[in-house]
């Protein structure tokens, strides 16, 4: 039977193993804290953002006066099917990585998207695959689904799933869109018989582009030419 002593001694020696974890619990609280970090153990890679969005991200357009202009992301969509999940933990990524400068909305009622409206926001109409906006200042980016994944589609009727990921070059393209203000000028070549760009037959395509900041412009080649063109259509 140990001695009084040795019982003791016993104690003290758990006593101070309790006392010495318990302290070095709070010191990584601490570091944590202070220097916040995530390790992404996924196959898809969905925690992580490349070296080239953290770039993006770092060289943000500088305050203003006194006002510090931030990148305002809204959220269209849950976090409840496979797409919306992936979205949201990858824009929280965003916000992780810009330091603040990258805010995310995430309406859920009416008011909400009222709320939206009125700080500039366009909100998609029912029946739209927009899922996010991506909002600068005056600027505004919509995402459509289409932009952020290919999904595929279960023959048993089951819920759809992202086949190929695309969400982090949709999100930051339109992050520097926005920010650079950049724009995509579309050409219609005229003079020859071609469709213009103004006809009824092309209303629909003329929409298509015009909701997604493109510029269109007509060039006769007898009198001008391609010169700053993204795209030329004939």
């Amino acid at each position: 039977m140990p001695s009084p002593l040795k019982k003791f001694a016993i104690g003290g020696n758990v006593a101070l193993s309790l006392a010495l974890a318990f302290a070095a619990l709070v010191a990584v609280n601490i570091v944590a804290a202070r220097h916040p970090r995530t390790w992404d153990w996924t196959g898809t890679g969905e925690f992580t953002l490349s070296d080239k969005t953290k770039n993006i991200l770092k060289n943000l357009p500088g305050d203003k006066a006194d006002k510090v202009e931030k990148v305002e992301i809204a959220v269209f969509t849950g976090d409840r099917d496979d797409l919306g999940r992936r979205v949201v933990n990858l824009l929280k990524c965003y916000e992780t990585d810009s330091k603040g400068r990258v805010v995310l909305h995430r309406p859920q009622t009416e008011q909400d998207l009222v709320t939206l409206q009125r700080q500039g926001f366009k909100i998609p109409k029912p029946g739209s695959d927009t899922l996010l906006a991506v909002k600068y200042q005056k600027q505004q980016e919509a995402i459509s689904q289409s932009r952020l994944a290919q999904m595929t589609y279960d023959q048993r009727g089951g819920p759809p799933r992202v086949g190929t990921f695309t969400g982090e070059s949709a999100i930051t393209f339109a992050i520097k869109t926005v920010t650079e203000d950049l724009k995509t000028r579309a050409v219609f070549v005229v003079g020859h018989g071609e469709l213009s760009s103004k006809s009824a037959e092309l209303s629909a395509f003329q929409k298509a582009l015009t909701e997604e900041r493109i510029d269109l412009s007509e060039v006769n080649l007898l009198e001008g030419d391609l010169t700053g063109a993204d795209l030329v259509i004939v």
